[in-house]
């Protein structure tokens, strides 16, 4: 996994502190990972990059088409 990803996936996670009965008090900690917001973090990137690509070569589209496959809004 690149250092890209490593990142988006820590975008993804929540770090959510909790205090079980057992601890007196004292909290324990447990990170939730998003896989709907990694997946759209992804996507997000690979429009992005598109985008840039079009640009490039003048082509038309293939962001729009992108963003209506994966039903990501601006």
């Amino acid at each position: 996994m690149n250092a890209r990803i490593r990142e988006l996936a820590e975008q993804a996670t929540t770090k959510v502190e909790y205090y079980p009965p057992s601890r007196n008090g004292y909290p324990e900690y447990r990170y939730d990972f998003d896989r709907e917001k990694f997946a759209e973090l992804i996507v997000r990137e690979c429009i992005a990059m598109a985008d840039e690509f079009e640009i490039e070569v003048n082509r038309s589209g293939l962001v729009d088409r992108m963003k209506e496959h994966f039903g990501v809004e601006e």
